[in-house]
């Protein structure tokens, strides 16, 4: 019968599943054990934040912490394949590990092979595509009493993630790395980058008040604007806006926001690549989940005074109106 087939195409799959993510743990412990064996004078810390990107971006400077900490450190940060790009060159990381699953994630924080092992995510939030009711755990998080309802209460991604990793609250300037002589091939400079598609809909801005600050800017700053994202590219026409959604790998996002001369975008994963390579902004906020007030930056975006944040205090940022986001816009070219 169908359904029988069904059921067992399932279980294989489940299967497949498991298999494969044992191998990938089972190999990933052999090699950093053999690692130790060869350097057994070095430190070698494992940090698994596999995702999202803006939290990546975010955690950053606790890589050179970590390494004023322990002077003759190793550091392995477990990642999915799809933000290598973010930490891939970067000078004192030694090993970028893919995360093929969250059950692999799973095996890790059970027994790991590091000297020293930080799990920076909360709790309740990460669960297997095949064990939905299993979630990735943090010992560390509960023992902080940092949960997902409440750790942007009082703290920045950074002071949270910091604290996972016994580091106290840090501060710090995010950086991402880029290889040497990487060129923007896809635009001549001077642009400004928009970004309007995060992953929560209750961050996100509504498309013809995008539409009506996108008429103000080209009017009356005469800029080239291009949009980024991966979903969903806003229906504007003009000589002056260019859409690259869904068109870029995120080298090259990060390229492409890296000479940008002006980001606006909602709170989301571009912002804080525009915030490490400190490209003056205009981003909206406003309630999400049961977060009335917060800031999620630490850097240039917190301390420099190149970031104008929009936040609605009584509502979503979806919510915002054209007069909140229009105030605040540069009135004149910053070239």
């Amino acid at each position: 019968m169908p359904w029988k087939w069904s059921v067992w195409q399932y279980k294989w799959k489940k299967l497949a599943h498991v298999l494969a993510a044992q191998i990938a743990y089972v190999r990933m412990y052999v090699q950093i054990r053999i690692q130790k064996s060869q350097q057994p004078n070095d430190t070698f810390i494992g940090i698994l934040l596999a995702e999202h990107l803006g939290d990546i971006v975010a955690a950053e400077p606790i890589i050179d912490a970590l390494t004023k900490k322990f002077p003759h450190a190793k550091i392995a940060w477990i990642i999915k394949p799809a933000f290598r790009a973010l930490l891939e060159n970067h000078p004192k990381i030694e090993w970028l590990i893919d995360e093929p699953s969250v059950l692999f994630s799973m095996y890790l924080t059970k027994k790991h092979p590091f000297d020293v092992f930080y799990n920076l995510h909360m709790n309740d939030l990460r669960s297997d595509t095949f064990f939905p009711g299993r979630f990735l755990e943090n010992p560390k998080a509960t023992a902080l009493e940092l949960t997902k309802a409440n750790y942007l209460h009082q703290f920045n991604l950074l002071e949270v993630v910091s604290q996972l990793a016994d580091l106290g609250k840090i501060g710090g300037y995010p950086h991402v790395y880029l290889e040497k002589g990487t060129k923007n091939n896809f635009l001549t400079k001077p642009y400004w980058v928009i970004h309007r598609k995060s992953n929560a809909q209750m961050r996100d801005w509504q498309d013809h008040l995008w539409c009506q600050l996108l008429d103000q800017i080209i009017e009356e700053n005469d800029v080239d604007i291009v949009e980024i994202g991966v979903i969903e590219p806003l229906a504007y026409q003009s000589p002056k806006f260019r859409s690259l959604v869904g068109k870029t790998s995120l080298r090259e996002t990060l390229e492409i926001v890296r000479d940008a001369e002006y980001f606006i975008g909602v709170e989301s994963g571009p912002a804080h690549i525009a915030n490490a390579f400190r490209i003056p902004a205009l981003i909206l906020c406003g309630r999400f989940v049961n977060f009335d007030r917060y800031n999620v930056y630490s850097g240039a975006y917190q301390h420099d005074g190149i970031a104008r944040i929009v936040f609605n205090s009584t509502g979503t940022a979806s919510e915002l109106t054209f007069e909140d986001v229009y105030a605040q816009l540069p009135q004149k070219n910053l070239a």
